[in-house]
């Protein structure tokens, strides 16, 4: 390369020789290696380490401080290294002199350490980056804290990100077991730890102190106040927290978890963990006859308020939703006397919209249960019939409709619900038949349909959810009473409905879900035709129904879901030998 430059005395050019630079770092690697010129001694664990000071000091900070300023070691022919080991030192010298650097699995942590002290940026950088892609179960909390002690930022939060998305396994492991109290706490406290409920947590906390249960029971308070036992189930929390042995025989432990049963669901301001922070939305429906709106909320549970989301695209009433994989399809309905076999699809992390293919039989008051990872819609009516038998499966990944086998009956303005492995459809309408009271449950496997004993009382525009392996069915209307208030629970051991306590406000055309282990109630309409504007929750433990917070928006033959949060990715390795592992 040359650059020519004009000048008053005449022509000027500049020659720039590439591979100098590379020669020369050569040359003092070749007369290193004759020891010939060297300036210094470095003695490692009494080893010795012929150099080059010049070399160190453009290759190193430390180096570069201890050479050139006014330290003892700037005019010592021989200089002592402490804190690391012989062989991270030599590879440190020889990449100073050839710029090669060779990375193991049994060398990263102790070459890193010694790059750290002796401050050769580019090689700690790449240790760092090799630690980081060799990150499992058996290392992570090694590798987090010997970036924590480093002040390695990204390794941290690499090694933390894989703590908290594998947090089951990783619990389960010797490292885990033997951190101290606070930095099992700070794990316990996170938001985004990865749990399908809070009993995993309990478990993984109660397996700590377990390890060593003598002389870590006394901390058991603190790790129960650390949970967000408010979102366990009040079944769960007594069968699993509550019957706990080291729970039972510890006074503040017991009323912990006593006040958090007492007082379940009050919790404003406590916040769901990432991975099983599930949404209560209500949708649509009519303020007065014939007046859908589009209308979308959902309920806060730290605030304990409902707040408003991206209306639907169309206003519908006495239609059908479900949840799958995170998202909300909205199926059917209503829409100023038309019956509907649209379907859209609403993607909370996007706030938005889409329509999808329409159901290929069924339109109307159809009702939906997801079962399997597809969505089966049935009844409601069909082309020339008022009410049809109809039932049809969606795939979100096939993007396509599939008639699969009739209920016996047909129906709607029905519920239908999944318990256990089966579908269950109650209830509902029949054009010539009038209200219904039956039951009948759809198996997957063989494609077929069973009757089992039906209701009490006939029902229609009722709402029915599984809670605890039972099966209710939640107010409603019929052609006798109207609107009800009434509450059925179905055993399916026992092939049995028994009446639990009624809800406070006869509701029909209610929205129901299940939500923190209770079963809520929206919306309806009350025995005087007027629409119910308040929310009600059901303790199964016991047996009461008690009061919420209203919705914004009012509307009968709305409807109620639940969306979970898609399920993490875990980025498991099955590696052999640690990347990272502690110095004793």
């Amino acid at each position: 390369m040359n650059e020519d430059i004009e000048d008053d005395g005449g022509e000027i050019q500049t020659f720039l020789h590439q591979h100098h630079a590379g020669c020369v770092l050569s040359r003092l690697h070749d007369l290193r290696e004759r020891e010939e010129l060297c300036d210094v001694t470095l003695v490692v664990e009494g080893r010795a380490i012929q150099a080059h000071r010049a070399v160190l000091a453009a290759s190193s900070q430390y180096f570069n401080a201890m050479f050139t300023a006014k330290m003892s070691e700037r005019n010592q022919a021989t200089v002592e290294i402490k804190g690391i080991d012989f062989v991270s030192a030599e590879t440190l010298i020889n990449f100073a002199y050839t710029s090669q650097l060779t990375i193991t699995d049994s060398r990263v942590q102790n070459l890193f350490l010694a790059a750290d002290l002796l401050q050769f940026k580019w090689v700690k950088d790449s240790c760092i980056h090799f630690i980081m892609q060799q990150i499992d179960i058996t290392n992570c909390l090694g590798v987090r804290a010997l970036a924590e002690r480093h002040s390695c930022k990204a390794m941290y939060e690499a090694a933390t990100r894989f703590v908290t998305e594998n947090f089951l396994k990783v619990s389960q492991t010797e490292d885990f077991h033997n951190l101290n109290l606070n930095e099992v706490l700070e794990l316990v406290k996170r938001d985004d730890v990865n749990v399908s409920d809070e009993i995993e947590i309990f478990k993984a906390c109660m397996g700590w102190i377990e390890y060593n249960t003598v002389s870590r029971k006394q901390h058991l308070a603190e790790f129960l106040k650390a949970m967000r036992l408010p979102f366990i189930p009040v079944k769960n929390l007594q069968k699993h927290v509550s019957g706990h042995d080291l729970v039972k025989h510890d006074v503040f432990s017991r009323d912990i978890v006593e006040e958090a049963a007492t007082f379940h669901f009050e919790h404003a301001g406590m916040k769901m963990r990432d991975s099983y922070a599930e949404t209560v939305y209500i949708l649509g429906g009519e303020t007065s006859f014939m007046k859908e709106v589009k209308t979308v909320e959902r309920f806060n549970p730290e605030s304990t308020q409902w707040e408003g989301v991206k209306s639907m695209t169309e206003a519908r009433a006495s239609f059908t939703v479900a949840t799958l994989e995170g998202k909300l399809y909205v199926i059917g309905g209503y829409r100023r006397g038309r019956k509907l076999n649209s379907m859209e699809c609403y993607d909370p992390a996007q706030n938005g919209w889409v329509s999808l293919q329409p159901m290929s039989k069924c339109q109307g008051d159809v009702r939906a249960a997801v079962l399997d990872g597809f969505i089966y819609v049935a009844g409601g009516s069909s082309e020339g019939l008022l009410t049809c038998s109809y039932v049809e499966r969606y795939s979100p990944f096939a993007e396509g409709w599939q008639v699969v086998a009739s209920m016996h009956r047909q129906r709607r303005r029905f519920a239908l619900a999944v318990l256990d492995t089966h579908i269950y459809a109650v209830g509902g309408f029949d054009d010539s038949r009038g209200d219904l009271k039956h039951v009948e449950y759809y198996d997957g496997s063989t494609n077929t349909w069973t009757e089992v004993k039906p209701m009490h009382c006939c029902r229609y525009d009722f709402g029915a959810v599984s809670l605890s392996g039972f099966l209710y069915a939640v107010g409603g209307a019929n052609g006798r009473r109207g609107s009800l208030n009434t509450v059925e629970r179905f055993d399916p051991t026992m092939n049995e409905w028994s009446m639990v306590a009624p809800l406070k406000h006869c509701r029909g055309g209610v929205s129901v879900a299940v939500h923190c282990g209770k079963i809520f109630a929206m919306n309806g309409m009350n025995e005087y035709m007027s629409i119910v504007d308040s929310t009600e929750c059901y303790n199964e433990v016991q047996d009461k129904w008690s009061s919420l917070a209203a919705c914004t928006h009012t509307a009968r033959f709305s409807a109620a879901a639940i969306v979970y949060p898609p399920v993490i990715q875990l980025h498991v390795k099955s590696l052999h030998g640690s990347a990272c592992h502690e110095q004793q």
